[in-house]
């Protein structure tokens, strides 16, 4: 055998080693940034729009930021979102606006976090099914609630939870009811309410 040819036939072995080692380092970018998780976008409300209109055009994984002010409303959550406000309890109340629900959840993977809910003759967030499919995976946190009929109604979903909230002068602080399994209610605050 001739030294050319020894060197031809290490060459296509070296070759095919590349292009696999090429072919893994590809599958294994492409599954990294199959894992890393994606993060939806942040939208601020802007002053010419409302809480609702926001929500409605948001995606899935968006985070809507609510500015400090007082704003009458009845929010319809019908997509895995993050809903915020931008500087805390104190600063951002919604009130209800009608004799219905101030917030009602219907989706999975939703987040309300840092506003006063206050004002309902029904509750301040209520967790539906939509469509027969139950709302999992609602994490309520960082609220208070004040008069209202009923704090937080989790009807028929799973995983929720409910943690570090402030219930006032609410005639149920959180109400379980349906088919709900491992649901979490931590640390939380009710006072002056009938039964919670």
């Amino acid at each position: 055998m001739s030294t050319n040819a020894l060197n031809t036939c290490d060459f296509s072995v070296v070759s095919e080693r590349s292009v696999n080692l090429r072919i893994l380092g590809f599958l294994g970018i492409l599954l990294v940034m199959l894992i890393i998780p994606v993060h939806g976008a942040v939208i601020v409300v802007p002053d010419n729009k409302t809480i609702q209109e926001v929500i409605d055009s948001a995606s899935d994984g968006d985070t809507v930021v609510v500015r400090d002010g007082v704003y009458s409303v009845y929010l319809n959550i019908t997509k895995s979102i993050t809903l915020r406000s931008e500087n805390g309890t104190a600063n951002c109340i919604l009130e209800a606006s009608t004799n219905d629900d101030v917030i009602e959840v219907h989706a999975d993977f939703v987040t309300i976090t840092g506003f006063t809910i206050r004002y309902g003759n029904d509750d301040g967030v209520d967790i539906e099914p939509l469509n027969g499919d139950p709302s999992d995976h609602i994490n309520i946190s960082n609220n208070v609630f004040y008069n209202l009929y009923g704090g937080i109604q989790i009807e028929d979903s799973n995983y929720t939870v409910v943690m570090d909230n402030n219930f006032t002068a609410v005639e149920t602080g959180v109400y379980i009811y349906g088919s709900s399994y491992f649901n979490t209610i931590v640390n939380n605050t009710i006072r002056d309410a009938t039964s919670y």
